[in-house]
């Protein structure tokens, strides 16, 4: 049973909170950056705790303090064979964290079991409460991956030391009453993980002070559990927790969910919606000048870049300088439909014909003839060379209009367009779905949607990409009958 201290109630409706996010001038305090702190202590019952890993800084007045005031705090057994975590959400001096008190199995111990507990800390206090709103059973899960770690190896450890106590009570006949009734308390126990008959063949000679005396020189809770390998799930999720009350705020409080048949796009689907898109795009920096939107749109690149993502063709992007490629190829995920991850590659080498399986590529060197299979955006020497767009295309004619805003409201205005164009897509085509209609009435109906005759291509990769069950890109022939073309930027 989980009990939640001094949690925050409810979900707050702020959608209106969003139209302020356009400015990049903004001295709100949303945008202040801090830290979070976390770390998992092993502790007995009011003693100091042991670090078994940390990450940020406590800012408190007195690090030892906080520790010992974290393990002292009181809360509800869990040691009753239900091994669900307990969580408090509470303050030290002006930190405020949650703290996941938790049980680990381990045969050794005292009562089988060792006390761990999870601090998560942040000074702001709404960024606490909207992470524990927004992931609370994901810090549940985690916590438990450590428990069932310790779980899986415990039954058979129980029975072993259950057979060496059996076996003790007949090499120690002047503690047989004490060890006996050890045996006979242990017996509920052992039923409760199905444990029936002792194998007599598995019991150890042990010195008669390993069942009579409290051991506190335990093994390393690191060698019982996986607990490299789980660590690096915390830490994972660690560094995805939102460091501003902007981008908690964007997740907790935005309540613009998306109705009816709806595209995915940038890989943020209709069940985390328009918050989460703008929580990517407020949790990175979107704004150097050298690999943003508003700079490709001025040279007109922007546009045939838009047009090769969005009807299912590659776009490699070829770079030296690879963190900047990164954040622009990573911009222009928002324009493949469906995006997932791996559709996106970075590397340092690679063919052309390998480069056709993913929608966007990163890359130093790019090895063999092009032969007008992908388009490339070279950003060493400042040149695109692809398919083109067309000018009566949507993508002109619709994007275009946002190029004196900031990076950030281009990309939310965009993402915002696609939405509702790809929709709309879908509604005119259904009209035709159960009727034998000709492609033309087809295309008729889109026109009115906004699209031109030269975004076919497009349209015929929505279709695809709606209706794809594969864990792959689709790969159309392209419809298009623009040349590929040389330009400057």
């Amino acid at each position: 049973m989980n009990q939640i201290i001094n949690s925050s109630e409810g979900r707050y409706s702020s959608s209106g909170l969003l139209s302020s996010f356009v400015s990049e001038d903004s001295s709100s305090l949303l945008f202040t950056n801090s830290s979070f702190f976390s770390a998992i202590f092993e502790y007995c019952q009011g003693s100091y705790p042991y670090t078994l890993w940390e990450d940020g800084i406590a800012v408190v007045s007195d690090y030892d303090s906080f520790k010992l005031y974290i393990v002292s705090t009181q809360y509800q057994s869990v040691n009753n064979n239900s091994q669900d975590p307990y969580v408090v959400v509470s303050s030290f001096e002006n930190l405020f964290y949650i703290a996941v008190y938790a049980e680990v199995l381990d045969v050794e111990a005292r009562g089988f079991t060792r006390s761990i507990v999870w601090v998560l800390a942040h000074i702001n206090s709404d960024i606490v409460n909207h992470v524990y709103y927004l992931h609370h059973q994901t810090i549940i899960n985690l916590i438990g991956m450590l428990q069932k770690s310790a779980l899986s190896k415990f039954p058979s450890e129980l029975a072993v030391y259950a057979s060496s106590l059996k076996k003790a009570i007949t090499l120690y006949p002047q503690s047989e009453f004490l060890l006996k009734s050890k045996l006979d308390d242990l017996m509920s126990v052992l039923s409760s993980y199905g444990i029936a008959n002792l194998d007599e063949s598995s019991a150890k000679t042990l010195p008669l002070e390993y069942f009579t005396l409290l051991h506190n020189d335990l093994r390393p809770l690191r060698n019982l559990v996986q607990f490299e390998t789980i660590i690096n799930h915390f830490e994972t999720f660690f560094l995805s927790l939102p460091n501003s009350l902007l981008c908690s705020s964007l997740l907790s409080h935005s309540d613009l969910y998306e109705t009816g048949p709806s595209f995915d796009f940038a890989g943020v689907d209709r069940q985390t919606g328009f918050s989460q898109f703008s929580f990517n795009l407020f949790h990175q920096n979107t704004e150097d000048d050298r690999f943003c939107f508003r700079k490709l749109i001025d040279s007109k690149v922007f546009y045939h870049c838009a047009f090769v993502l969005l009807s299912g063709q590659t776009l490699v992007i070829k770079s030296d300088n690879v963190i900047g490629a990164k954040q622009l190829g990573s911009k222009f995920s928002l324009f493949v439909p469906f995006f997932k991850p791996y559709y996106y590659h970075i590397t340092d080498s690679i063919t052309v014909t390998n480069s056709l399986q993913y929608s966007i590529v990163v890359t130093k060197n790019l090895v063999g003839d092009n032969k007008k299979l992908i388009s490339i955006l070279d950003l060493n020497d400042n040149t695109y060379f692809g398919e083109e767009c067309h000018t009566s295309s949507f993508i002109f004619t619709n994007f275009g209009k946002f190029s004196d805003v900031s990076e950030r409201a281009l990309m939310i205005s965009i993402y915002s367009k696609l939405k509702a164009l790809s929709s709309s897509s879908i509604i005119a085509m259904s009209e035709f779905a159960v009727t034998s209609t000709s492609s033309d009435r087809v295309m008729s109906a889109l026109l009115k949607e906004g699209f031109s005759k030269h975004d076919e291509p497009i349209i015929r990769y929505w279709i695809h990409s709606y209706f794809n069950s594969q864990k792959s890109k689709p790969i159309l022939k392209t419809l298009s009958k623009c040349e590929y073309k040389t330009i400057s930027f």
